[in-house]
């Protein structure tokens, strides 16, 4: 317990009631026997519940929080070749007044869940297999995401309904072309490509984006070696999340959807007399 206080009292930038709110808490939940809720916090550790609720509405930088303690006690422990990890972490849970709360993908359970989802950075020391957890992220829906997924499942529908038409009708199902339509502008066309930029800025996407980039800024502030290699699963193994590696100064280890397919750039000439679209992708 000791050991736990003198970290605690180690972080810079925070108040030093917080501190001592946030150590009475902490040791409250580590010696609890019974379920952990405010009611029981506030039993065991001495904390009026009121109190409670107003130290759960400060507004910390938790990642800087959990930078600071690794940078004092953990730094000195981890060895010369670590990585960086990144994951999503689905908690499902009851009720409407919890914030972020939605309908995600739960891996353990293998089916969408109600509750709530983080997206956890850690980095793993690769001698001990030790891992610090040093950036944390809720995922949280914006009003642009809720368009852009009702837009995908409308889209769905209409393609859905457009097959069952055609096979009532017995002729072939027929896409609509996806190229560009006759009386098409330029400016239309480039609106249509930001349209499409912005749409992938999915709340995964932009969560891990602020939160390797506060992690590199650490890194950078303490004169400090950024890890060479950051680990996903498949849901980061796409060209965003190889840019973003490369904004922050490292690569990305990761596998390819199953359908995936790699072109090197076209290095031969162009034939001046061929009409079309010059070529883009070679073998």
């Amino acid at each position: 317990m000791q050991v736990l206080a003198n970290i605690l009292s180690s972080i810079k930038g925070v108040e030093e009631q917080v501190v001592k709110k946030m150590s009475a808490i902490l040791l409250a939940v580590i010696g609890m026997s019974c379920a952990v809720t405010v009611r029981s916090i506030a039993r065991v550790s001495g904390i009026k519940e009121r109190t409670l609720h107003r130290f759960y509405n400060t507004s910390l930088d938790w990642n800087k929080i959990r930078w600071d303690m690794f940078e004092e006690h953990f730094r000195k422990t981890v060895g010369t070749v670590f990585l960086f990890i990144i994951d999503e972490v689905v908690e499902d849970k009851d009720g409407d007044c919890t914030a972020g709360q939605g309908y995600f993908y739960s891996g353990l359970l293998s089916r969408v869940v109600k509750g709530v989802s983080f997206l956890v950075v850690t980095m793993v020391d690769v001698n001990t297999s030790q891992s610090y957890v040093l950036g944390v992220g809720q995922l949280l829906m914006t009003a642009a995401d809720k368009l852009r997924l009702a837009k995908l499942k409308s889209d769905k529908l209409d393609l859905a309904n457009r097959k069952a038409a055609a096979a009532e009708r017995g002729e072939a199902f027929v896409r609509r072309p996806s190229g560009r339509r006759k009386g098409t502008t330029k400016e239309v066309l480039a609106q249509r490509k930001e349209e499409g930029k912005d749409a992938h800025e999915s709340m995964v996407f932009r969560t891990a984006k602020r939160i390797l980039t506060q992690l590199a800024g650490f890194f950078k502030g303490s004169n400090a070696k950024i890890p060479k290699y950051l680990l996903g699963d498949g849901g980061f193994g796409n060209s965003y999340y190889v840019g973003l590696c490369a904004e922050i100064g490292c690569f990305l280890i990761s596998k390819m959807k199953h359908n995936a397919v790699l072109f090197l750039p076209y290095q031969g000439k162009h034939d001046p007399h061929k009409k079309g679209t010059k070529r883009k992708y070679g073998t």
